[in-house]
């Protein structure tokens, strides 16, 4: 219930160190507040207006569930929050509210539609699969590696493959239920978690691979709260590359060029996550690693976290510009991430100004090369 939360929004201060990077100067820190330009779209004026919601100052509306509802997700507020709010979770919570409310805006309900009459996000039934029993590693696509992003996702078999793993895919695999817990239906995302955890107990003792970061924090931290289940063995893509490469078994060729890392908020500030895609990276024979202004914890989002480009195309373009932007100033030729979303966003905001690659892409193209 939102109002189990009063306490934790009355302790906000109004500081403003949700809004901006005072010590790194021209940087705003929340990309909607970036570019909407008025405090209400950021953490603290949300926070205003949830109070004012909480003491009968305000009636649910649609002004109010549009600035909800414009939120990245990327967890900045919280992360630099010097009262240690859980923004983030209060702000999921104020959705769940207003879903609940019928202040879901329009072109969320399409997406929600899709999960539960497909199990995944972009309304198309998957091919059917079988998990065969002698896998080494269960590789989970999710929503995109399994539909828009499907060659990157054959790319990242193939490398996993070379490095000597038997790699199967999960019969039956629905969406982790990210975009429906972010987006306020709780239930539905509890639904899809445990199909996927009654997929997997048969399969109990492999090692469950993430490609996708906003995946594999849904399953560590929310699958537990959600579900009273069994939990499986995890790993994201990047860790296990790492270690590939560590141990011997996956040998990188040479590329020159040069290359600047895009954090994917979830997988940083999220789950943790830095330095595997660098150490990646810096084992590629040739390639010069070049980091943003700002970068790991302080990472700009790409503006394609909570299905923002859905409901705010052009606000989730212009926060997308911005990283391209700051991606440009480095001098790399490459923009690398290890995020489908992310890659997605970086992607469709280019102009062609410098190239957006998966991180798995730098791995083949140099092996390829030698």
């Amino acid at each position: 219930m939102l109002d189990s939360y009063r306490n934790q929004i009355l302790r906000c201060l109004r500081c403003g160190f949700c809004f901006d990077y005072s010590w790194l100067g021209q940087y705003r820190m929340c990309p909607v507040y970036d570019v909407m330009g008025f405090e209400s779209y950021g953490a603290k004026g949300k926070l205003i207006a949830l109070q004012a919601l909480l003491e009968g100052k305000i009636e649910v509306n649609e002004s109010l569930a549009r600035h909800i509802y414009a939120c990245c997700d990327c967890g900045a507020c919280t992360y630099n929050c010097m009262m240690s709010i859980n923004i983030d979770t209060i702000l999921k919570e104020s959705k769940k509210y207003l879903l609940g409310k019928g202040f879901l805006p329009s072109k969320y309900k399409k997406l929600i539609s899709n999960l539960k009459a497909y199990g995944n996000i972009s309304g198309t039934s998957k091919p059917s699969i079988q998990t065969p029993s002698n896998t080494d590693i269960i590789y989970f696509r999710g929503c995109l590696y399994s539909t828009h992003l499907s060659s990157i996702a054959e790319i990242q078999v193939e490398i996993l493959s070379k490095a000597g793993l038997k790699v199967g895919l999960l019969e039956g695999e629905v969406c982790c239920g990210y975009p429906a817990l972010a987006l306020g239906d709780e239930n539905l995302a509890r639904e899809l978690a445990k199909r996927n955890l009654t997929l997997l107990e048969r399969l109990k003792g492999k090692l469950i691979v993430f490609p996708c970061p906003g995946c594999y924090k849904m399953f560590r931290d929310e699958y537990p709260r959600l579900l009273n289940s069994y939990m499986p063995n995890m790993i994201h893509f990047t860790e296990l590359l790492e270690n590939l490469i560590d141990t011997g078994r996956l040998t990188l060729g040479k590329l020159e060029t040069s290359v600047t890392f895009h954090d994917p908020c979830h997988l940083g500030r999220g789950l943790g996550i830095y330095e595997p895609p660098r150490r990646i990276i810096e084992s590629i024979k040739g390639v010069k690693l070049i980091e943003m202004d700002r970068s790991r914890a302080w990472s700009y989002c790409c503006g394609g976290g909570s299905a923002l480009p859905r409901a705010f195309p052009k606000l989730s373009r212009k926060i997308a510009r911005e990283r391209i932007r700051e991606a440009t100033n480095t001098g790399a030729e490459i923009v690398a991430t290890a995020c489908p979303s992310c890659l997605l966003s970086l992607r469709s905001a280019t102009k062609g100004d410098i190239k957006v690659k998966d991180i798995s892409e730098l791995i083949q193209d140099s092996i390829e090369k030698g």
